[in-house]
């Protein structure tokens, strides 16, 4: 496949072969001379664009962190898929998980794989979805269990009894110090 150039946007330059991303296997996307873009360096139309797509595809808190103009992006060649990158020396910290579209992510994660394996880099991804799970243990990561997040049901919760005690106090120690601590409730509906 010859060098292609892509835009943030995900048009492709003239010249180029790739005409649909999602069908582009990710052993045609070349590993070695993958490198990163820093954020800071994009411009207004490119940073509306990355909205855009952390608004559409972004599944953790961290996926919006890609926005904040420090830091790196990563594109995929197909010029769809984008990854939030945090290089320390040969490692790569990327918060948030990928930025694509479903079909794209197999895809994306065969090609971190290259880049790992050809920049013989190690590459942390943080905040995947359970149905990425198997992606990445497919392609050979290893996949670790990293924080929780519990979903309370909170209509039913009085605060009364011991298990509650430690929120209780913890209640009144911030109101002694002069903070406003306020539950708000839900009208039924």
């Amino acid at each position: 496949m010859s060098d292609t150039a892509f835009s943030v946007d995900g048009t492709v330059a003239p010249g180029s072969n790739c005409r649909d991303s999602t069908r582009l296997p990710c052993d045609l996307w070349r590993a070695a001379g993958t490198v990163l873009t820093c954020r800071g360096s994009l411009s207004r139309h490119e940073r509306e664009v990355l909205e855009e797509k952390v608004f559409m595809f972004g599944r953790a808190p961290e996926s919006y962190d890609v926005v904040h103009p420090g830091g790196s992006l990563l594109k995929t060649p197909c010029g769809q898929g984008f990854l939030n990158v945090y290089p320390d020396g040969r490692h790569w910290h990327i918060p948030g998980g990928m930025l694509a579209a479903d079909e794209l992510k197999p895809s994306m994660v065969g090609w971190l794989r290259q880049i790992a394996e050809v920049q013989r880099r190690t590459i942390a991804v943080y905040s995947i979805t359970a149905d990425e799970v198997p992606l990445f243990r497919d392609a050979g990561y290893a996949v670790n269990k990293f924080g929780e997040e519990p979903v309370i049901d909170l209509g039913g919760l009085n605060w009364q009894g011991r298990p509650f005690e430690w929120i209780r106090r913890q209640t009144n120690f911030c109101r002694r110090q002069g903070l406003v601590v306020d539950e708000i409730t839900c009208p039924e509906a």
